[in-house]
């Protein structure tokens, strides 16, 4: 038997919260790589990457290791970016980017199941050999219509796993805007996203558009004005049609490809450099996460509650004298669901307000099964600012 004064240091009393990796994205690239073909790859710097496909800045380097370079340098020419972890992984040139997305092969599933979900955003770089001529249908090349269907498949399947994931496509060959399908009316996949801005005329620029999203907030637009131009100069602002911004000289057809539904570079009037337009995914307007900043807070709020909740699996509830959930019980859930999504979404202005609902009445003695109601209210995106201007007369 213990004498004197014992004393119990206990834990749990702050009400502290897991976090959930909203930033960390994957990077697939296209070429023959030893160090990283079908090898999941953690980077988190330049450097790093050099190393691993034996790239000699300013020397000869072929095509395959420029673009491996390119996209990567471009990821990390963000500040906010030092440091971050990438995810990478190549694939010989040969494999298309429908196969490189199908759950069914061995690609971009071997590398979100290696880095264990926390990759939210996986981007594919589909460098391809000049000799490569594809089947163009509705202004791309008719492998990226069919790579939409399988990252869709992708993406639900990881996200049924708890591991909330979208994907971003390369349009590549893409031959004329006007000849692209319009998603906004015709869409039906918020979970990808094709990308047809380039810095080379030939591939999409995945590199930037990921180092753009991965330094943000996951409710923010990578096109918002505020965070500055891209970077870019004149003669890197292109599509992957091999058009450069400067010979288009149009931003409303620009601005009609973001409509449609595609990822594109711009000019903003008064301001220096090149931004993204919008970062739409293939959907139609009226589908709630019509924008991948709305699929991001989304995923995030997965993410969080799963941590939350996933300890009250196979957990013992008591319940009332008439089989309905104790008071308690319901209310320290929801206080814990909340909790997580005040600190890590509200606080940090990711989203307004966040509410978890727990009907008490529910018949868990009989069923097992306990059904949670989560409702995050988004921050709004001002993508049309109306000004009315009037002269005005104070003697009348």
């Amino acid at each position: 038997m213990a004498r004197g004064v014992q004393i119990n240091v206990l834990n749990g009393g702050l009400g502290r919260t897991v976090s959930a990796p909203d930033a960390i994205f994957g990077l697939i690239l296209r070429g023959t790589f030893p160090q990283l073909d079908s090898t999941p790859t953690q980077i988190t710097n330049l450097d790093t990457l050099i190393d691993l496909i034996s790239y000699s800045v300013g020397g000869s380097n072929s095509s395959e290791q420029d673009n491996a370079y390119n996209q990567v340098a471009a990821f990390y020419s963000f500040p906010k970016n030092y440091g971050r972890k990438l995810w990478v992984m190549s694939v010989p040139v040969t494999v298309l980017q429908s196969a490189i997305v199908d759950y069914n092969q061995n690609y971009a599933k071997k590398l979100i199941e290696a880095a264990k979900g926390e990759i939210s955003l996986l981007f594919i770089s589909a460098y391809y050999a000049n000799s490569y001529a594809p089947v163009i249908l509705n202004g791309l090349d008719t492998d990226v219509d069919t790579a939409m269907t399988k990252a869709s498949i992708l993406a639900a399947t990881f996200a049924g796993r708890n591991m909330p994931l979208r994907v971003v496509l390369d349009g590549i060959k893409m031959s004329n805007i006007a000849a692209l399908s319009n998603f906004a009316t015709t869409g039906t996949r918020n979970n990808v996203a094709i990308n047809i801005a380039s810095m080379d005329g030939k591939v999409a620029a995945q590199g930037l558009l990921a180092g753009r999203l991965a330094s943000i907030a996951v409710n923010e637009n990578a096109g918002a004005v505020e965070f500055g131009d891209l970077g870019i100069t004149e003669s890197q602002a292109k599509l992957t049609s091999g058009q450069s911004l400067s010979s288009i000289n149009d931003n409303t057809l620009l601005e009609s490809a973001a409509d449609k539904g595609y990822i594109t570079f711009w000019e903003v009037f008064s301001r220096y450099g090149y931004y993204f337009c919008d970062i739409p995914t293939v959907v139609r307007d009226s589908d709630d996460y019509k924008y991948l900043n709305d699929g991001r807070v989304v995923d995030k709020v997965q993410r969080l509650v799963y941590q939350v909740l996933i300890d009250y699996y196979l957990k013992q509830v008591k319940v009332n004298q008439d089989g309905t959930l104790d008071i308690m019980t319901v209310k320290t859930m929801e206080g814990k669901v909340e909790n997580s999504l005040n600190i890590n979404m509200v606080a940090k202005g990711e989203m307004s307000y966040a509410e978890c609902i727990i009907d008490p009445a529910q018949n868990v003695l009989s069923t097992g099964q306990l059904l949670v109601g989560v409702r995050d209210t988004p921050t709004g995106t001002l993508r049309t600012i109306i000004v009315n201007v009037s002269s005005y007369n104070p003697a009348l």
